[in-house]
């Protein structure tokens, strides 16, 4: 028999795992270690991050359909509901977009989730499910998405699961710019942000080409 430890104050966290493994199960997802909550990496293939001249800001709309689509599958589940979600994104384009995409009648279901946010907008709030949007992909390259600062908050906002949908070859082979104990949360951080991208749970996602609207 398989030890699974009950954390009976993370019900939200372990419905978000057992969804995960039912959806992934033929890509080789494993269940999370004994007595922990750790992250999932999305990595989207074939999408295209759109660059404003002025601003410089990045709009990822593959990263952020794919980011709704998924909420709107989980929150289909008893034990979640959309008012446990958040959406933090890297760029505020993103944020805009997520936004616009909401307002269609067919992401009704995930009103009650609250606006996405910014990294600085987030600070000092929590949920109990995250979805970080990266907004970046390797041909515009990390931008600073790589700044310690904002990623601590990027990825300490979560009670019971975080979710990053981004691209997994943004660094290249420069996969080691942060130090783990500049991480407030070692236990749902998984050490180096090197993990993201050699770890088990990460699920690649395949859309046709990105038509922009």
């Amino acid at each position: 028999m398989v030890e699974v430890a009950p954390l009976v104050n993370h019900p939200v966290g372990r419905a978000l795992e057992q969804y995960l493994l039912d959806t992934y199960k033929d890509d080789g997802l494993r269940r999370w270690p004994i007595g922990s909550i750790t992250e999932v990496f999305f990595h989207c293939l074939g999408i295209i991050s759109f660059v404003d001249d002025v601003t410089k800001s990045k709009r990822n709309p593959g990263q952020v359909d794919a980011a709704l689509d998924f909420l709107l599958e989980l929150v289909k589940l008893p034990a979640i509901s959309a008012s446990q979600l958040a959406i933090i994104c890297s760029y505020k384009a993103n944020v805009s977009l997520v936004e616009r995409r909401r307002e269609r009648l067919r992401y009704a279901a995930l009103a009650e989730m609250p606006p996405a946010a910014t990294v600085d907008s987030f600070q000092g709030r929590e949920a109990d499910i995250i979805v970080a949007i990266m907004g970046t992909t390797e041909a515009v390259g990390p931008g600073f998405t790589t700044d310690e600062h904002r990623l601590n908050v990027l990825l300490s906002r979560q009670k019971s699961g975080l979710l990053i949908l981004g691209d997994i070859n943004v660094l290249g082979d420069n996969k080691t710019f942060i130090h783990p104990e500049t991480i407030t949360r070692p236990s749902t951080i998984i050490g180096l942000l090197q993990r993201w991208y050699i770890s088990q749970s990460v699920h690649e996602v395949q859309w046709p080409e990105y038509q922009e609207l």
